[in-house]
């Protein structure tokens, strides 16, 4: 490349030095005019500059690794049997409750007079409490009996109407270890009866 610059240089001073050269003397321009071209001729280039290509850079490109993991095989699924039977869960057993006896359950009782109150007895209990409702608007009577009976004179309890009553039984340290189940009654008003009196005989009528 510095040489083909040089060459051209050199051309261009040696054309400008002729064309002073034919002005200053116009004898003799066509000889010089054919010098110059012989000398352009020879001046050119005799070897073509190519220019080398530059190596092309070849790209090896490397497969990335699939990101996709490895399927693992299927693994077998373990399954929690149900459970079909329900659970027994025991518990203590409650005592036995008692029950009533008599009077018995939707009787009808006298008016006045000396009535009984029966239950079942129960082993774990020391004393019993027996509970008689009477009619509505007037209050309950509660007696205490260390035996499974109790009697009461039905004069005591003079309204007439539905009752009902209940007996509980405590344990020594007097907390209620059972409860029956109520029973009812029916007494009726009581009437009054009308007693003739006794009088006594008339006295004999003494005749003159």
């Amino acid at each position: 490349m510095n040489r083909q610059i040089t060459q051209w240089i050199f051309l261009g001073s040696l054309i400008l030095l002729m064309t002073l050269v034919a002005a200053c003397n116009s004898k003799g321009v066509e000889e010089r005019v054919e010098l110059t071209l012989t000398a352009i001729y020879y001046l050119q280039p005799t070897s073509t500059n190519t220019a080398t290509p530059s190596p092309s850079a070849t790209l090896t490109l490397t497969p990335i690794p699939s990101l996709i993991p490895t399927q693992l095989p299927p693994q077998p699924v373990t399954e929690t049997p149900l459970i079909t039977e329900t659970p027994t869960i025991t518990e203590a057993p409650e005592p036995s409750c008692l029950g009533l006896l008599k009077p018995k359950n939707g009787e009808t009782l006298p008016s006045i007079g000396k009535q009984t109150f029966e239950w079942e007895p129960l082993s774990e209990a020391s004393k019993y409490l027996l509970e008689i409702n009477p009619p509505p608007y007037h209050y309950k009577q509660t007696f205490e009996s260390k035996e499974p009976s109790l009697y009461r004179w039905l004069d005591t309890i003079p309204w007439a109407g539905d009752y009902s009553w209940q007996v509980s039984a405590l344990n020594a340290k007097g907390q209620v270890i059972c409860v029956s189940e109520p029973f009812t009654f029916t007494k009726p008003e009581f009437v009054p009866t009308k007693t003739p009196r006794n009088e006594p005989a008339m006295a004999p009528t003494c005749t003159p």
